[in-house]
């Protein structure tokens, strides 16, 4: 435990640096706090602020951020609770410079708050009209290509993935990769669990979706209530059958909205005697809720 000086405030230091226990209730308290935004993207709003006396970095939630800032720039992160955000000073222009280049490194990842470890979107939901994730994923998803075009956008896309998971720390140190199991009974392919196999293979990481097992039927969740989104998948008795053995896993799926998917299925990696779920994702949603519009902008 630290003493932060003036703010008045105790923090445990390794907080950020484990995994906490996954729960209903506790993705649902963390989702619903008004006291902080759940994302934060760098290159698109800074953390820096030099238009002080004193120029800072600060983010205004812990999750995710904390330990890969941490580490990645070797700078600690204090909490106030004044201002109910992590910051710490920039003492010259070397350090602003440092702090500049880790926010260009992250370019367009979007940093997501919610019970797993650790929890990021390549991209936001917004823009198709460059190569960028947000493209590469409604053409897969949505726009219908096939053939080659649909293989060499995929392979793209999972590049995209291995570049992002060998420059983080915690991600590239994951022994297991698994896609957010597709529901029973699912026709055609499935883009979370095609990026599985094939960064699998790039990292040479063992893909364990397959060890997913539903006793039930899984309801579509496009059109349910974020209530009845987790008790769908509730009823479809999901498990992960194989021991994990404490070792870190890395959770794919395509489009991140309200989280409850891949925090449920984060439970279930728990349940299986996991580490650390390091959650990763084509793109996030313009908002949080568990449906989105097919065309990005519209919403």
């Amino acid at each position: 435990m630290i003493y932060l000086g003036d703010e008045e405030d105790i923090i445990d230091p390794h907080r950020y640096y484990e995994q906490h226990n996954i729960s209903k209730d506790s993705f649902f308290s963390i989702r619903d706090t008004e006291e902080t935004s759940h994302r934060k993207i760098f290159n698109k709003f800074s953390g820096i602020q030099k238009n002080k006396e004193r120029p800072t970095f600060s983010v205004s939630f812990g999750e995710t951020i904390v330990p890969i800032y941490e580490t990645m720039t070797q700078n600690k992160l204090i909490y106030s609770t004044r201002h109910k955000n992590f910051w710490h000073y920039l003492p010259d222009k070397t350090a602003i410079r440092k702090v500049e280049a880790w926010e260009q490194q992250q370019n367009l990842r979007v940093f997501l708050k919610d019970n797993l470890f650790s929890s990021i979107a390549l991209d936001l939901y917004e823009d198709k009209t460059k190569q960028r994730p947000a493209t590469a994923f409604y053409y897969l998803k949505y726009a219908r290509i096939s053939g080659e075009a649909y293989k060499k956008t995929l392979t793209w896309t999972a590049n995209e993935f291995v570049r992002t998971i060998q420059s983080l720390p915690f991600y590239k140190d994951c022994k297991y990769i698994s896609a957010v199991p597709p529901r029973p009974g699912k026709k055609g392919l499935d883009l979370p669990a095609l990026l599985a196999t094939e960064i699998s293979k790039k990292l040479i990481i063992e893909d364990i979706t397959s060890t997913f097992q539903y006793t039930g039927e899984k309801a579509q969740g496009k059109t349910l209530s974020r209530d009845d989104k987790w008790a769908a998948w509730e009823a479809a008795g999901l498990s992960c059958t194989k021991d994990l053995e404490g070792k870190d896993v890395i959770l794919i799926d395509d489009l991140y909205q309200s989280g409850i998917s891949v925090n449920f299925v984060g439970m279930k990696l728990q349940e299986a005697n996991c580490g650390k779920i390091c959650g990763l994702y084509i793109v996030k949603s313009l908002n949080d809720k568990d449906n989105i519009q097919r065309t990005p902008g519209s919403e």
